[in-house]
């Protein structure tokens, strides 16, 4: 139309055309060409897709023989590790040298922060609550899927928790748990006392600095008048540098 050739009005295939011209006497010939109008490439591209902060995702496209994308690269498929949402072109181009462009979407989601929080430090026979924050799902090391779980380990233990967000990117926190030791204690045997003796300073309690009690004990003394006649049972317990106690 207008001497201009549309190939898209063409359309795909071998067009003819044709030139014609008349001289000053009025007298006109024409000639004819043709033109071949070859097909785009048909582009096969990954979908829109979605990553997690830190991972890497292969995008692939098919339909021609060479491929230019945004990023430099020149192959069908390419490994990107975007860290911002991010497109991604690609110029199709077939044997013929003609091309087409696609493009993927690649949306990169946040990584939940784990943390836990508890006591860190126990003694020997305690437990304690570990609590997990930052996500919506709490896997732990020791099986458990709850954000708090009660641990009673009796050696130095590492507890690790994987959390997970409403994207499902995840993010893993570890706390180590220091299990002191308790204290060794041990009481010797009372010797016998008849009910109106006076009261006696007790001993015999191992180590050094632990204290007494039970009934009719007071200040480290037994006092058999307010204890009455019978068996009483004394106790000796002690502290350690740690804060554990224990009792005999």
């Amino acid at each position: 139309s207008n001497g201009n050739f549309d190939p898209t009005v063409a359309g795909v295939g071998t067009s003819t055309i044709f030139y014609s011209i008349t001289d000053n006497s009025g007298c006109s010939n024409i000639d004819s060409s043709t033109i071949t109008v070859n097909p785009q490439p048909t582009i096969s591209i990954s979908s829109d897709t979605a990553i997690c902060f830190g991972e890497s995702v292969t995008l692939s496209a098919n339909g021609g023989i060479n491929y230019a994308w945004s990023n430099g690269s020149i192959t069908a498929s390419i490994s990107v590790t975007p860290t911002a949402d991010s497109t991604f072109a690609v110029t199709v181009s077939n044997s013929n040298s003609c091309s087409s462009v696609d493009s993927v979407r690649v949306t990169v989601n946040a990584l939940p922060t784990a943390s836990i929080s508890g006591n860190t430090t126990i003694c020997q026979g305690e437990s304690t609550a570990l609590i997990a924050n930052g996500g919506v799902g709490y896997s732990w090391s020791n099986g458990q899927f709850n954000d708090t779980i009660q641990v009673s380990p009796t050696i130095d233990s590492t507890f690790t928790v994987t959390v997970s967000n409403t994207s499902g990117c995840i993010d893993t926190q570890s706390q180590l748990i220091t299990v002191n030791p308790l204290p060794t204690v041990s009481l010797a045997s009372f010797i016998d006392v008849c009910e109106n003796s006076a009261a006696i300073s007790l001993s015999g309690g191992t180590p050094a600095g632990g204290t007494y009690s039970g009934i009719g004990v007071s200040n480290g003394n037994f006092d058999p008048t307010v204890a009455g006649v019978g068996t009483s049972t004394i106790f000796y317990s002690i502290t350690n540098n740690s804060g554990c106690s224990n009792i005999d």
